[in-house]
């Protein structure tokens, strides 16, 4: 991808594969298959301005659209095409919405960005898409009731389980074996993914690139430890990795690792840490749970440094 591979070029690929969570299921997020696609993604022509110099580039590595839960309890309804045509320029629909749950405001940035991402929430992709179909057989269930009651992130019973230690999902939505839900998740990351490679201008004149990317939610015990895992190309998990599956960042350093970067298939992942100002401090916190002697720590650190060489506001 064009003017912003800069960006990405900190993060190397390692070479071996790591271990996982005991109740992980790596199956599930694998690799997606790709149809047309190169082991390492080669579709984009050379840039006409390219500048071994390099030069400033301007762009937004944190988006949330419809798909979010939270963005979904303020009533938009802009899915990540949209996302994109506003970020390049177009205009969109804005709340609040009408009776008919039509937006009511057109807005149009006054300077196009160079690159962006949509970086959704990869908690409850599958629930707010379930709960917001009303063809869906769950559409009427107590939670997905509950969820669409909620108008901000603070009433919505979702709330709660980026925050537990131990989270679990709604049965009545998800069902016992969570299948529905990753199900209805891989369906909208596949749209996100689309999105993303409908937007990106792989021609040599390069006027705008984008990021397959998503957002990890940890706020466990309180602390903010979201982190956006941005993609350098389309070879990306068949899903993403979310609180629910992994909730310690180490873990999603490794399971990145496993299901991407170590898999020598061109995936490259990078992990962006964001509003650390209400991390309470544990957002770079120096003690290692887990990971009690000096190798355990060096392997820790090296992850650390292969995954997040950039942090965010």
């Amino acid at each position: 991808r064009a003017p912003a591979h800069a960006l990405l070029g900190a993060c190397a690929l390692a070479g071996a594969a790591l271990g996982c969570t005991e109740d992980f299921d790596v199956a599930n997020h694998q690799l997606r298959p790709q149809v047309g696609v190169a082991a390492v993604d080669t579709r984009s022509a050379p840039c006409d301005a390219r500048d071994p110099l390099r030069r400033a580039f301007f762009g937004d590595l944190h988006v949330h659209t419809a798909f979010s839960s939270d963005a979904r309890q303020y009533d938009l309804r802009v899915e990540p095409d949209g996302a994109y045509r506003y970020a390049f320029g177009e205009p969109i629909g804005l709340p609040p919405i009408d009776a008919d749950g039509n937006p009511t405001r057109k807005v149009r940035i006054d300077r196009p960005l160079d690159f962006a991402a949509v970086t959704d929430h990869a908690e409850f992709l599958g629930e707010t898409r379930l709960c917001a179909d009303p063809a869906s057989e769950v559409y009427e269930s107590e939670s997905c009731r509950s969820i669409r009651a909620a108008t901000t992130p603070v009433d919505s019973p979702l709330a709660m389980f980026i925050m537990l230690p131990f989270p679990w999902r709604h049965d009545d939505v998800c069902g016992a074996d969570n299948a529905r839900c990753l199900a209805a998740t891989a369906r909208v990351w596949r749209a996100t993914i689309d999105a993303a490679e409908a937007w990106n201008d792989t021609t040599s004149r390069c006027a705008r690139t984008t990021f397959v990317g998503y957002e990890y939610s940890s706020h466990r015990l309180g602390s903010n430890l979201h982190r956006n895992v941005i993609f350098r190309n389309a070879i990306v998990p068949a899903r993403p990795i979310s609180y629910l599956e992994v909730q310690r960042e180490w873990e999603l350093w490794e399971l990145l690792q496993r299901t991407c970067d170590a898999t020598g298939t061109g995936c490259d992942s990078l992990a962006i840490p964001h509003n650390s100002n209400i991390s309470n401090g544990r957002m770079f916190a120096v003690d290692t749970p887990g990971a009690w002697d000096d190798s355990a720590q060096a392997e820790r650190a090296r992850l650390d440094g292969l995954r997040e060489a950039v942090v965010g506001g």
